[in-house]
């Protein structure tokens, strides 16, 4: 092998290096940013989980749902003589 075509394998070699260590370093800075943009989503689902977390919380509370029951749905609280049991063992109707 002569010493040019030594020098010119020798600076072709060196360049594809350079090629190869950029489309490297550049496929590294992609990934940060994918990896920061899911982390942002990721912060921000977090926060409507706990957002909606306080809303199923506040829903729940008993006197709320009491109030809902009465005001729009027109519910009532029963009396016990307003019951009627039906006995399993022969499925008549009786009255307290």
């Amino acid at each position: 092998m002569s010493r040019l075509a030594f020098f010119s394998l020798f600076i072709i070699l060196n360049i594809c290096f350079i090629f190869v260590k950029i489309y490297q370093h550049n496929s590294i800075i992609k990934t940060i940013y994918e990896k920061q943009k899911i982390e942002k989503e990721k912060t921000k689902l977090l926060l409507e989980k706990d957002n909606l977390l306080m809303q199923l919380s506040i829903l729940k509370d008993p006197s709320l749902v009491e109030k809902k029951a009465k005001e729009s749905l027109k519910l009532q609280k029963l009396n016990v003589s307003q019951l009627r049991f039906l006995s399993l063992d022969n499925n008549k109707v009786e009255e307290k």
